[in-house]
């Protein structure tokens, strides 16, 4: 199997290894995909890892042999996941990644706010291990069962 990791940069500068992935296949790591190497770079490619190199319809059609596309990232809005399904073509992202992180900053930046006297925390609420269902103004939010955390809305209102 030919894989192609498009913009192995922006997650790996050369600190890791690339070996589970070289594992399963012949590999090849880009350290950037600008558009116009897309279509080249995918050619004859059958599982393509991105973090922030679009990968949109015109490329997934002319990709004949892409099967899968992993976005190395919690989001997966730098594929055009229509046209993925349309190919049948599985697009999974990293759901988990960085999560503590993330919540480390938030908790940060809003302390650093509040401090300079800008309210920014509306509403909270603690989630128990139970699945909780939210109301937040006209939408329901479903959390999942596990760990016990806290769920933020935020709006800032300040100076």
């Amino acid at each position: 199997m030919r894989i192609a990791v498009l913009d192995g940069y922006a997650l790996n500068p050369g600190d890791q290894s690339w070996a589970a992935l070289e594992e399963l296949g012949e590999l090849t790591v880009y350290d950037r995909t600008a558009r116009p190497e897309l279509d080249e770079r995918l050619r004859g490619v059958e599982a393509a890892f991105t973090n922030k190199t679009v990968i949109d319809r015109a490329a997934i059609e002319r990709a004949e042999s892409l099967r899968f596309i992993g976005v190395m990232a919690t989001g997966y809005n730098i594929v055009d996941t229509a046209a993925a399904r349309a190919r049948g073509i599985p697009v999974s992202n990293a759901p988990g990644y960085g999560t503590d992180a993330v919540a480390q900053l938030e908790t940060d930046i809003n302390g650093k706010l509040e401090a300079a006297g800008v309210q920014t925390r509306i509403y909270r609420q603690k989630i128990e291990s139970e699945p909780r269902t939210l109301k937040v103004g006209d939408k329901t939010i479903t959390l999942p069962a596990g760990p016990a955390h806290h769920f933020d809305l935020y709006r800032l209102d300040g100076p």
